[in-house]
């Protein structure tokens, strides 16, 4: 399939990364705290670093119910969702690493692609009338950003905890993704 034909317009509206970690009421619905009071709380911890040395965090947010997500600054990805299990312990839902190495070797994770998501055949799309190519990284396609994609970037992040909500905000230059994990 090939990519569409888009004006600037369209194309850098595409372009913009936007992404909601949705609570749904079900998952929490089994997070109860048996009448404990409790609120959210964002603690960060090191996580690794880039291959320049910057530092790279992880952030563990908690809502009030006790469900928790892990969340890195690098590829501002899920790294974890911890809520109850079908017996009330608490089990990780997402397919993560325990380390940023794991990351960086290649970890099929829960990352933010981009700057397009999916398979861009030949590694070419027409822009305003013009061919643009860009880098094929998965035979002659393009897929999921590149060898240089969003996954592989490390994210500037700002925590904050509002009452019962725990947020995370990734921003990548001007791009901003906020992780926001919330109590029904």
């Amino acid at each position: 399939m090939n990519a569409p034909s888009l004006s600037r317009r369209e194309a850098l509206r595409h372009l913009a990364v936007a992404a909601v970690l949705p609570v749904a009421g079900g998952w929490l619905a089994g997070c109860a705290t048996s009448g404990r009071p409790t609120t959210a709380s964002v603690v960060g911890a090191a996580f690794g670093q880039m291959p320049d040395g910057r530092p790279v965090h992880l952030y563990t947010l908690k809502n009030a119910s006790g469900a928790t997500v892990g969340v890195s600054e690098y590829g501002a990805t899920i790294t974890s969702i911890r809520v109850p299990d079908r017996t009330g312990q608490p089990a990780n839902v997402v397919f993560g690493g325990d380390s940023m190495d794991a990351y960086q070797r290649g970890l099929p994770a829960a990352s933010v692609i981009g700057r397009y998501a999916n398979r861009i055949h030949g590694a070419r799309f027409t822009l305003e009338g013009r061919e643009v190519r860009i880098t094929a990284n998965e035979g002659g396609n393009h897929i999921h950003g590149g060898r240089e994609g969003f996954a592989s970037k490390l994210w500037q992040s700002h925590t904050t905890v509002e009452g019962s909500t725990a947020i995370a905000e990734f921003r990548y230059r001007k791009k901003a993704i906020p992780a926001i994990w919330t109590s029904p």
